[in-house]
């Protein structure tokens, strides 16, 4: 909610309520890393309905790399803060990764690692509108949209790499909280 509420105050010039309102939004983004890290460690200890060859590490910690990109873009968003352009490319980004959630779980994928990669590649593709926008008016695309898009394409690609692999299910196994499922 705090995303229309925002770009609306700036529409209509009203920069100390924006100011004020993404502060408290920041302070709730950053409450939320410690509580999407509560909902992993929680799902992993669940009953789970997997899909056959799918290691419970790989569906039940899925918010872990969320989790560290969501962290970086805030802190970059807020680094940026008196930057007009690069912050609201770093909230844009920001929204393009809170994406991941609705997009991984439509139907339209399968089971398979195939939807999963689609999935993924979907997601990244909510960047492009982004993208087009800097070409169109800058004839370049601006630093924090290549830095935005680097840390989701890192995080997807990551994550379709590395998330099914026993490595990631021995490290997820040796963070607090989550060991033995």
């Amino acid at each position: 909610l705090a995303y229309p509420l925002q770009a609306w105050l700036i529409a209509v010039n009203r920069l100390a309520q924006h100011i004020v309102v993404g502060n408290w939004a920041f302070a709730l983004a950053v409450a939320l890393l410690p509580l999407g890290y509560l909902v992993a460690v929680t799902n992993y200890h669940s009953d789970l309905q997997l899909p056959p060859g799918i290691p419970k590490a790989a569906v039940s910690a899925a918010p872990l790399p969320d989790l560290a990109a969501l962290a970086l873009l805030l802190w970059f968003g807020w680094r940026n803060r008196y930057n007009a352009q690069a912050h609201k490319r770093i909230m844009i980004m920001i929204a393009c990764g809170l994406t991941d959630p609705a997009i991984s779980r439509m139907p339209l994928w399968g089971d398979g690692p195939a939807g999963f990669v689609l999935a993924s590649v979907t997601i990244f593709l909510t960047t492009s509108p982004m993208w087009v926008w800097d070409m169109s008016t800058r004839r370049k695309i601006q630093v924090a949209t290549r830095r935005g898009s680097g840390v989701l394409l890192v995080k997807l690609v990551g994550r379709v790499m590395i998330a099914t692999t026993t490595g990631w299910a021995t490290f997820v196994a040796l963070l607090p909280g989550f060991g033995t499922p």
